[in-house]
């Protein structure tokens, strides 16, 4: 594909200056996709299938591993202030990620949030709640339900995990 050229092109270039072993390099991107799951053609709500990206880290002293770990792009922040060697503002929102490096199966953050115009979605590892400007929620086990098919919110047997979520975003 045109992105794998263009990859390609950037890492020979890389090794072609020495430089690739020593080189910081992130792949990720803004947002993903529906491509037809949930019976949509566009972005623009939490499935995982649009709010879930890759990430991928390769660098000086990281292993190759997959982690399942929830992490934000602010998650990036401090890894590049570390990478250049500069102090992080104390106002720093995102998790350092360099603990992935060393153990895949660390936790660096409870939780995860997006917002787009006025929505807004809390994600943990277990649990998914949205929250739209009209009033109206989404909440999906993960764990039972991971293509989040059955709506959960209002749902009595979910009320504590509802607003212990619903909470995180206020």
């Amino acid at each position: 594909s045109l992105i794998d050229e263009g990859i390609g092109k950037m890492l020979s270039a890389l090794e072609s200056t020495g430089t690739l072993d020593d080189t910081l390099i992130i792949f990720t991107s803004d947002h993903g996709d529906a491509l037809g799951d949930h019976g949509m053609p566009f972005k623009g709500f939490f499935y995982d299938c649009m709010s879930r990206v890759p990430l991928i880290v390769k660098g000086p002293g990281i292993s190759a591993a997959r982690s399942s770990s929830l992490v934000s792009t602010l998650d990036l922040v401090p890894l590049f202030y570390n990478s250049c060697e500069a102090a992080a503002p104390a106002t720093l929102q995102g998790e350092d990620i360099r603990p992935l490096f060393a153990d895949p199966t660390a936790t660096i953050r409870e939780h995860a949030f997006c917002e787009i115009e006025g929505r807004m979605m809390v994600r943990s590892a277990t649990h998914k709640y949205a929250h739209y400007s009209d009033g109206s929620s989404e909440l999906y086990d993960l764990t039972t339900d991971p293509d989040e098919i059955t709506n959960l919110a209002d749902n009595p047997d979910y009320a504590r995990i509802e607003s212990d979520l619903k909470t995180k975003l206020v």
